[in-house]
């Protein structure tokens, strides 16, 4: 009996020792953001992983926990063997929730903490206008903002901004050159994100007066500045409300990788000798 029981005991270590780690689970990102919602709009995003472990990765119900019930995980239900890749998806439930919103989702195993992934965005209100019924004569006279090219593109043609490396809590702020190409004086009301952490200013010229409208043929400079939170790679969209009637949202998008500091530090460290006050 009691080689029974050391056998058992040996077992279940070696069991316990092939449990995974945050380390097995490879994340190609683990952050999305959404930009513009309207309320009502299917809010659905799937995080994907690769099991590089040695071991087979198997998620049990109680493995993913979304951090409120207003957003639904789904994941991979099938054992994910070495090599092999898996997902993790967040689905956020617009209806009735207007406004910025960040969410999480948990993703353990075996009682451990294996990754966190967020999702984000920003909801606007159902009355929002449905450009689907703006004719081409209302086009044609439209408020129009048009961001100059020679901002870095995405490839899907929206304006973004790469702000490089910058430092922990450290705000910096970036110039886009833009024009009213309508024919109706251009307003922009606000501008919102799904991280609270991009402003922006609207000015006739760089350095000048701070301007809330854009008429016809006319060109500005919009200031965004952005401070992201979160240590390391980010990205995160300004959504700009206007009164473009054919496209109200104007979305940028803007990256940065935050480090705790710029300065190198010295290899050598200086013996600092204390002095009595007096001497």
């Amino acid at each position: 009996m009691k080689k029974l029981s050391i056998f058992l005991s040996i077992s279940l270590l070696s069991f316990s020792s092939f449990a995974q780690k945050a380390e097995d689970f490879q994340f190609s990102s683990d952050k999305y953001d959404f930009g513009a919602l309207v309320e009502g709009d299917a809010a659905s995003h799937a995080f994907e992983f690769k099991n590089i472990g040695k071991d087979t990765i198997t998620l049990e119900a109680s493995d993913v926990r979304a951090s409120c019930g207003c957003t639904t995980p789904d994941w991979t239900k099938t054992p994910i063997l070495p090599g092999q890749t898996g997902t993790i998806k967040a689905l956020y439930n617009t209806q009735g929730r207007p406004g910025a919103f960040t969410k999480t989702v948990t993703v353990m195993n075996k009682g451990n903490v294996m990754k966190v992934v967020q999702i984000k965005g920003v909801v606007f209100p159902k009355e929002a206008p449905d450009t689907s019924k703006v004719d081409a004569a209302t086009k044609e006279k439209n408020a129009k903002l048009a961001i100059d090219k020679s901002a870095h593109l995405t490839i899907d043609g929206k304006p973004e901004h790469q702000y490089g490396k910058i430092e922990r809590n450290q705000k910096i702020a970036y110039d886009f050159k833009v024009k009213n190409t309508g024919k109706s004086t251009l307003e922009v009301f606000r501008g919102q994100s799904g991280c609270n952490c991009l402003f922006y200013k609207l000015y006739d010229k760089k350095g000048g007066t701070a301007i809330e409208k854009l008429e016809p043929g006319k060109s500005a400079v919009l200031e965004v500045t952005y401070g992201p939170f979160n240590d390391g790679d980010n990205t995160d969209k300004l959504i700009l409300v206007t009164n473009d009637a054919a496209s109200p949202y104007t979305t940028l998008t803007l990256s940065a990788n935050v480090v705790e500091s710029l300065q190198q530090k010295s290899p050598l460290i200086e013996e600092k000798t204390n002095v009595p006050f007096g001497k």
